[in-house]
């Protein structure tokens, strides 16, 4: 079930928690070559990453819910550069090089 939870987000982000990953996802094929991984839930917001296709991506959800955060369109993610996940292995994850931020949902193909 997806939830839209930014305002209670902002203040789950001002208290320090950390969100946890779930719903793991793989960036799709774009004419740009890119996915853009934005610092807020719209196309206007900074450009935090660009994605590339296959890449992996968990949908973020503060710990205490099951739902995802969304706003609009728009879900916060974190992409894990250079991480490809293969219909026969799913790869370890590096949290250390990890980044968070926020992608259109249209954009990306999720699997669990």
């Amino acid at each position: 079930m997806i939830r839209k939870t930014f305002p209670a987000l902002l203040c789950f982000l001002i208290s320090g928690a950390v969100a946890e990953a779930n719903y793991a996802c793989a960036v799709k094929r774009s004419s740009d070559g890119f996915v853009a991984l934005r610092d807020g839930p719209s196309a206007k917001h900074s450009l935090v990453a660009r994605m590339k296709p296959q890449e992996l991506v968990g949908l973020l959800h503060p710990p205490d819910y099951t739902d995802i955060v969304q706003e609009g369109n728009w879900v916060l993610a974190r992409w894990y550069p250079g991480t490809k996940r293969t219909a026969m292995h799913v790869p370890e994850m590096d949290e250390s090089k990890s980044r968070s931020g926020w992608v259109n949902k249209r954009l990306i193909d999720c699997f669990e």
